[in-house]
């Protein structure tokens, strides 16, 4: 038998737990009404009264706690350590929209949460991104082979920069290679409602039609909300915008499960006839979710049942309220109209909207003129000589 002497293996001295972890122990902003309502505490330099004042629109019910706020509802008191996480989803995450801080503000509210400066934490969270925009210039005098600019312009300090273009193929496209129109906008008259039926797929076909032409009665409607959710989109897709497509079903999604002004509510509720359950809501325990998410299902049948019943109702609501917004925009738009009227003599300058020149382009100013009114007929009609 033969014997080897094998060396030692070294010693491991490495402690698989030897490093050190930060322990949270500061206390959430809602320990002392919570230690007030359990076990009546007060604790030292803390006023007695206001506690009592203020516990009385608090719920504990462990290990959370809920505040009955002014809609009538109980809202969960979220903790400073996770609120970050709630204004993430809430703007950020495919229902979230990236609004401003009001709308991200009002998600939140909407979803069932609530701690003292949510308003404040919305404006610094969204203050950390960049607010830009870009503008393209065209088409200006030519000056050796350059006539465009591109413009970019941040929004907060308004610093601007400014880069010359040859040809519009030089500025970085934001199309999805064939889908190149994410809108259809009707300008034209009634005759030409037919004219733009179909559009075409990723792979250059023309698919069946999937948008259509609005009236005239219906365009701005159409307008507004074709403007939101390209605002949206701005907002989600990156630099080159190629992977808008992807993501324009979460731009919807967002504008769907959004408080709009004119109706009153969302228009997922005015669809549906019930309210949408963000899954922010499920992660942070809202109030309804632990409540509600282990109902009966029959007796969820029977008020779902109800709801629809009331959907109607909804539906009369939101139309009232559409009217006396649109009264009331229209009370303010008239409130700046100036009438003008003309006199036989007056000089007077006609804006060409559609004035094309070769070699002037932008710089070139619409204002034609001067003429001289000859007649001006009672309903605005004017008859002008150059």
């Amino acid at each position: 038998m033969k014997f080897e002497e094998i060396s030692p293996l070294p010693i491991d001295d490495y402690m698989r737990d030897d490093q050190l972890l930060k322990v949270t122990t500061a206390q959430p902003w809602y320990a002392n009404l919570v230690n007030y309502i359990v076990a009546g505490y007060v604790p030292e330099g803390a006023d007695k009264r206001k506690l009592a004042h203020d516990s009385r629109f608090y719920l504990w019910d462990d290990p959370y706690l809920y505040k009955l706020c002014a809609d009538g509802l109980l809202h969960r008191c979220i903790p400073a350590c996770e609120a970050p996480q709630v204004l993430d989803r809430c703007h950020a995450s495919s229902y979230g929209g990236h609004y401003g801080a009001y709308r991200t503000h009002a998600k939140i509210w909407q979803s069932g949460f609530y701690w003292p400066t949510m308003y404040e934490d919305a404006k610094e969270f969204l203050d950390i991104f960049d607010v830009w925009g870009i503008d393209f210039m065209r088409p200006f005098p030519k000056n050796g082979d350059k006539e465009y600019i591109l413009v970019t312009i941040d929004y907060v300090s308004k610093w601007r920069q400014c880069r010359v273009q040859q040809r519009i193929q030089d500025i970085p496209s934001i199309c999805s290679g064939k889908q190149s129109f994410l809108v259809l906008e009707y300008r034209g008259s009634s005759s030409a409602m037919g004219a733009a039926t179909s559009m075409t797929s990723s792979s250059g076909s023309c698919g069946p039609p999937c948008c259509h032409p609005l009236p005239s009665a219906t365009s701005g409607k159409a307008e507004t909300s074709n403007k939101q959710i390209k605002n949206i989109l701005q907002k989600t897709v990156k630099a080159m915008g190629k992977e808008w497509v992807s993501k324009l079903p979460d731009a919807l999604w967002a504008y769907r499960t959004a408080y709009k002004t004119p109706i009153g509510m969302t228009p997922y509720q005015l669809v549906y006839g019930k309210t949408c359950h963000l899954p922010v809501e499920l992660k942070f325990k809202s109030h309804w979710a632990v409540k509600r998410w282990n109902m009966d299902l029959q007796l969820a049948g029977v008020r779902r049942q109800m709801q629809l019943v009331e959907l109607e109702e909804w539906r009369e609501k939101a139309y009232h309220n559409a009217k006396l917004y649109k009264e009331r925009t229209k009370r303010w738009h008239d409130k700046w109209i100036k009438i003008k009227s003309f006199k036989v003599g007056d000089k007077v300058l006609l804006f060409n909207s559609h004035i094309r020149l070769f070699g002037h382009g932008k710089l070139r100013s619409n204002w034609e003129g001067t003429f001289t009114v000859l007649e001006a007929a009672d309903h605005g009609a004017i008859t002008m000589m150059l």
